[in-house]
């Protein structure tokens, strides 16, 4: 939880929205959903009715579905995908979760926490702030204190980015 999972996967929506002509959507699932409240979430972020209506809103050009939080319904989302792909065989998932769905032809791609400066580095603000989980939080600090950080905080930065372990979300928390 917090790696970045979901941040990800928008970006990576936004980059390959040109090549799904058909679209690209998303939906949260819930711990309460069923395979049938996964399928009508699908059918109205495409804009369609019904689910039995997605195969022709999805016939012949690629779209992209965004399935955000899979773990909390996995045999939900298992059971609807597997009547999706059938179903409307052009369009292509991108789901978060902490564990694989386990369907045919699914590709895992990890996602580990951001790069933290190790305990040796300088203390030094440029130095520390080429590593990812520093300048992440740097960022959002930027946005809630106009004062740059001061060279003697340099150090408490350091171990504080390192004991929050590069999860983004925890970053962001504890910068805001």
């Amino acid at each position: 939880a917090g790696v970045g999972k979901t941040g990800l996967a928008l970006a990576v929506a936004h980059r390959v929205a040109t090549v799904h002509p058909a679209g690209v959507a998303g939906i949260l699932v819930s711990d309460v959903s069923t395979p049938d409240d996964v399928l009508a979430a699908i059918a109205s972020v495409f804009g369609v009715g019904r689910a039995a209506d997605l195969a022709g809103r999805l016939a012949g050009a690629p779209a992209l579905l965004m399935v955000d939080a899979v773990e909390r319904a996995p045999d939900a989302v298992a059971v609807a995908l597997t009547w999706l792909a059938g179903a409307a065989p052009t369009l292509r998932v991108l789901a978060t979760g902490r564990h694989p769905i386990g369907l045919p032809g699914e590709r895992v791609w990890p996602v580990a926490p951001l790069e933290v400066p190790p305990a040796d580095v300088q203390a030094d603000l440029d130095a520390v702030a080429d590593y990812p989980a520093a300048a992440l939080f740097l960022a959002r600090l930027r946005r809630v204190r106009r004062e740059p950080l001061e060279p003697d905080e340099v150090g408490a930065l350091i171990g504080l980015v390192r004991r929050l372990g590069g999860l983004p979300l925890a970053l962001e928390l504890a910068a805001a």
